[in-house]
């Protein structure tokens, strides 16, 4: 009890807005997923230093954003699915042990998902369920959101363009006609115009 506690102020601490949307969307199991996105949370690229942030802006960690669009966006419910997409946000391979001591066996399912999240975001998952399709739309439309932000260099960021662009063909012509395919793909066309945009100059850099 006082571990679930705890690990339900680093969630409330992080993201106000995801712990508020568990509490609406999965009440009976808030404490349980708390756990797990504290487990998840400090084995992920949550600090994302090649994002630029705004000034007294709150930076929202990636894993919350991306539990937040396969819950809003992707309709997931399922506390199972919720806590497949946290672990997705990780390297499951240095943590299975260690979440498997924690998940209760109802949960079990939710490794085996993320797992394929990752297999099918590489590209390497065949015949993947639709779970999994949303979750990996999820990542890769946060990442379609942010690629304007980083902070490396135009190169860098068109390889990233080039990489999410190949990514969402594959991924979404499994799953051509929902809402998020469709945002992955207005986020992409948007995208390299504001990459290739000179922040400090207000124009296009063609180099």
């Amino acid at each position: 009890m006082n571990q679930a506690s705890s690990t339900a102020h680093l969630i409330e601490s992080d993201s106000p807005a995801l712990a508020g949307l568990l509490r609406r969307t999965v009440a009976n199991d808030y404490s349980l997923l708390a756990v797990i996105y504290q487990l998840a949370a400090g084995n992920c690229s949550n600090d994302q230093p090649e994002i630029r942030r705004e000034p007294g802006v709150s930076f929202n960690p990636r894993s919350a954003r991306i539990c937040q669009i396969a819950i809003s966006d992707g309709q997931l419910r399922a506390p199972t699915e919720i806590a497949a997409v946290m672990l997705s946000c990780c390297a499951i391979g240095s943590l299975s042990g260690e979440i498997l001591q924690i998940l209760p066996p109802d949960f079990s399912q939710a490794l085996e998902t993320a797992q394929a999240v990752h297999e099918l975001l590489g590209l390497q998952l065949l015949d993947p369920s639709n779970v999994v399709i949303t979750i990996a739309q999820s990542h890769l439309l946060d990442a379609a959101r942010h690629l304007h932000m980083r902070t490396t260099d135009l190169a860098t960021n068109e390889a990233a363009y080039a990489t999410l662009v190949t990514a969402a063909e594959v991924i979404n012509s499994r799953y051509k006609n929902s809402l998020l395919s469709r945002k992955i793909e207005l986020s992409l066309s948007r995208a390299l115009p504001l990459i290739r945009l000179d922040p400090q100059r207000g124009h296009l850099n063609v180099q």
